[in-house]
């Protein structure tokens, strides 16, 4: 493992999949002591984060606090289970209550607001990522 988490509190960006479509997500995340926090957002709109870490595994609460589009009466709390190798957090998401409503995810830390706006843009023209291909649960 590179890095442990609790070094890398900041600016993070990251996508999921759903439906065959990907999402990017812009966040400022923050580790201390097993916990993580933070605040994002996606094409559907603004969200919190939280939730807990170890050395390799993650998993974070995502709820949404205003939705971009009418998905639905309340805004959806997605579950994200992953695993960090030292360079990405990778792993599924799922819809509290609509198991149904999954898909995968990765999310990494990037460094500066510069660098966030550069590596959007890149991800919406096409130059994506591939997803990892090694996830194990």
């Amino acid at each position: 493992m590179d890095k442990s988490l609790d070094a890398l509190s900041g600016p993070w960006a990251g996508f999921w999949l759903q439906y065959g479509q990907r999402g990017f997500m812009r966040l400022d995340l923050v580790f201390a002591s097993g916990v993580v926090s933070g605040t994002g957002d996606d094409k559907s709109g603004t969200f919190t984060m939280k939730g807990v870490y170890g050395s390799e595994a993650i998993e974070i609460i995502k709820g949404y606090d205003q939705l971009s589009i009418v998905l639905c009466d309340a805004a959806p709390v997605l579950l994200y289970e992953g695993r960090w190798d030292g360079a990405v957090v990778f792993g599924r998401w799922v819809q509290e209550g609509d198991p149904w409503n999954t898909g995968e995810f990765e999310m990494w830390p990037v460094s500066g607001e510069t660098a966030m706006e550069e590596l959007l843009q890149e991800l919406e023209v096409g130059e994506q990522r591939p997803l990892v291909t090694h996830i194990t649960f």
